[in-house]
């Protein structure tokens, strides 16, 4: 039998156990958070030269990661269409007569409410039923689009108590 040879992997800067700092109670140490702050900056920086990554890469990886865009008119004509269909669905959930979800997305979608918000919102082209009930169904489904489906997004209809998380489960 041959021996195989283990191939071994050079590590060039093995990640060091930064020291904890503790900063007092009640007012922190700006000075000693800042100086911390550098040492992890230069850190960032120094593995991004040896790993030849160009500012502009590291830069769209992060904000590809941290893809929380809450602001601008599309995020917020997406969330007043979730929060159209929920009304809508609390509302069957009330009668405890739960339609089928296309059925209460293309309802919603024929209601003078949804066209006017419709023409509020900048859109590309004439309003179309069935695109419009396409694509609010595909959003609905979306797995991306779930973490939008929370408690603290939604309030019941002409009041202000959000919809509990738990009914948000179970009508979406």
């Amino acid at each position: 039998m041959k021996a195989r040879k283990s191939k071994k992997v050079l590590v060039k800067y093995a990640p060091k156990k930064t020291p904890k700092v503790n900063f007092p109670k009640g007012i922190m140490n700006t000075d000693v958070a800042h100086q911390f702050r550098r040492k992890e900056e230069h850190k960032l920086i120094h593995w991004l030269r040896d790993n030849n990554v160009t500012p502009a890469q590291a830069l769209g990886v992060i904000e590809r990661a941290v893809d929380t865009k809450t602001t601008g008119h599309r995020f917020h004509w997406k969330m007043i269409r979730f929060t159209l269909y929920l009304w809508a669905r609390v509302e069957e959930h009330k009668t405890l007569v739960m339609k089928p979800k296309i059925d209460t997305i293309r309802e919603l979608v024929s209601s003078s409410k949804y066209k006017k918000l419709w023409d509020t919102y900048p859109q590309s082209g004439d309003f179309d039923h069935a695109n419009e009930v396409k694509k609010l169904n595909q959003l609905i489904a979306e797995p991306r689009q779930q973490i939008n489906f929370k408690s603290k997004n939604f309030v019941y209809e002409g009041k202000k108590i959000n919809i509990p998380q738990d009914i948000i489960d179970k009508i979406k």
